[in-house]
């Protein structure tokens, strides 16, 4: 069975992806002054993923099979230089959600208006598709997928020479799981500074920058805490009110490394919304919650070792890539006096988890990329892990510490 999943993951992970730069490969149309041109891109990826689970009766057992990633379908257009779009739908889960559709003004670089759905100027790694992820797609601390996007205006630009990069963007707030109606739009920006842009191929993709975003609105879900095999260990608490983010990055590319490293801190606030918790030997609804927050760091590395490569990514060769991430949560606490003694009303999940990845990425020419990853989690919680009994014999400690899982990925794309 475990060969024939590898024979599919290995043979149905195809990829056609447009490059940064203008390609003859690529399935498009472009006027002779470049002034118009249109260009059509597809994507599918495909993993095959194993890692242990329980299942009722039996305890832990290994799980592999393959899984889609992206399915998507899109097109990216200019007009007269100083119109330009794009639209990109996945169908990976038939979900108009996961769509850009937007249109932007490209009169001038220091200023572009951008209006439709998009993504959002926060964080660095965000910005990234699933098919440019080198390792395991978005680190833990990022979040849900879907909170990348939002529809609403934006404003962005470069400056000096290309030295300085803003986005500035005011949106609906609507891109979480659940969401009933916005109040207040959410603003959110980022700034990125390249200071050494001019100075050789060594330093002039050596940036840092800083991310932020806020907005405030009634009752919608909060962060969600997910693994990459798809496991749900954060369900997104119920939030009411302010939403504070802000992150800060590094970033450094050249011709044989990629380096980027992001600090991410939320507080998510939950005014007059109430949890059934036990209190002594009763479930009780539990008002005046605190701020539930998250917050946390990545580290990705990756170095080119064999092949060519250009500053787009790797056209041959061989590269290695490892991570180390950590992220913490809490909701807070609050006491009260009962019979029984003291009930803590909170945290109702206040733990961490730590994460180790590596991958070995190999490009065989004419856009060929085979992928063999490992990533180790090690959990806070033990009741947090994929692999937790309740009903094992002997008995699990819930609050035990310290718990590694460890999931294995293979990957295939074909980039067109």
């Amino acid at each position: 069975m475990l060969p024939r999943l590898l024979a599919v993951a290995l043979l149905t992970g195809v990829v056609w992806s447009p490059a940064a730069e203008a390609s003859d490969k690529k399935l498009s149309w472009a006027s002779a002054s470049k002034a118009h041109w249109l260009r059509l891109d597809a994507s599918l990826v495909t993993d095959l993923v194993i890692f242990p689970r329980v299942e009722t009766g039996y305890g832990v057992s290994w799980h592999a099979g393959p899984e889609l990633r992206e399915a998507r379908i899109g097109a990216h257009f200019q007009v007269a230089r100083i119109w330009g779009g794009q639209l990109d739908l996945d169908l990976a889960s038939l979900d108009p959600l996961s769509m850009d559709l937007w249109v932007e003004s490209r009169a001038w670089a220091w200023l572009k208006i951008r209006f439709g759905r998009f993504k959002i100027p926060f964080g660095r790694i965000q910005q990234l598709a699933v098919r440019e992820q080198l390792l395991l797609e978005t680190p833990l601390v990022v979040g849900n997928s879907r909170d990348f996007r939002d529809t609403g205006l934006m404003l962005l630009g470069e400056l000096w020479g290309r030295r300085v990069s803003y986005g500035l963007a005011m949106v609906t707030g609507s891109r979480d799981l659940a969401v009933d109606v916005n109040e207040l739009p959410d603003l959110v920006g980022s700034l990125q500074l390249h200071p050494m842009r001019g100075l050789g191929p060594w330093l002039r993709n050596l940036g840092l920058g800083a991310s932020f975003s806020f907005g405030e609105g009634p009752i919608r879900r909060g962060f969600r805490g997910r693994t990459t095999a798809g496991w749900t260990f954060i369900n997104p608490p119920s939030i009411r009110g302010r939403q504070l983010r802000w992150g800060v990055n590094l970033e450094w590319l050249t011709h044989w490394m990629t380096f980027r490293a992001e600090y991410m801190w939320q507080r998510q606030y939950r005014e007059d919304i109430e949890e059934t918790q036990r209190v002594g030997t009763s479930m009780v609804a539990v008002g005046d919650l605190e701020p539930w927050t998250v917050h946390g760091f990545f580290t990705d590395l990756t170095v080119h070792v064999w092949g060519r490569r250009s500053l787009q990514g790797p056209l041959s060769g061989i590269e290695l890539t490892a991570r180390f991430e950590s992220l913490s949560f809490s909701d807070g606490s609050r006491q009260e006096t009962i019979p029984e003694g003291v009930a803590e009303h909170a945290p109702l999940t206040d733990s961490w988890i730590q994460g180790v990845s590596a991958g070995l990425n190999g490009y065989l020419g004419w856009g060929v990329r085979l992928s063999l990853l490992y990533q180790g989690l090690r959990f806070g919680r033990r009741d947090l892990a994929p692999d937790y009994d309740s009903t094992a014999t002997p008995a699990q400690d819930p609050a035990a510490m310290g718990h590694w899982v460890h999931h294995v990925f293979l990957r295939a794309q074909w980039s067109y």
